[in-house]
């Protein structure tokens, strides 16, 4: 696939540190995987820290469960006893994004980043 080649080599050539996929990302890409499956399986992605993905109606929601407490305590938002962490994870689209300008701050310890 030649876009997912040229996100490859604009990410290791540090030219770019987010790339933003919009549109038709449910679409099939190889006539089996949607384009999220098919990223997940790319060694750009799957070796990242932490995977967000946001979308307008369901919110933030992460393709990999557990990254979703892993961000969370990071970011000090650990579900109280009184706030599950569905509640704690925003569907707005303002703090949705203000969450994850956050979570692109922060430090990585290995090195491979969000």
């Amino acid at each position: 696939m030649h876009w997912i080649e040229e996100i490859h080599r604009k990410w290791s050539a540090s030219i770019a540190h987010v790339f933003l996929l919009h549109f038709n990302v449910w679409d099939t890409v190889d006539g089996n995987a949607s384009v999220i499956e098919y990223l997940m399986q790319s060694p750009l992605v799957s070796e990242r820290e932490i995977l967000i993905c946001y979308n307008r109606s369901a919110g933030i929601w992460f393709p990999i469960p557990s990254h979703k407490k892993v961000l969370l305590e990071d970011l000090g938002l650990a579900a109280s006893d009184s706030a599950g962490i569905e509640d704690i994870v925003p569907r707005d689209p303002v703090a949705a994004l203000m969450l994850m300008e956050d979570a692109l701050r922060l430090s990585v310890p290995d090195g491979k980043g969000l």
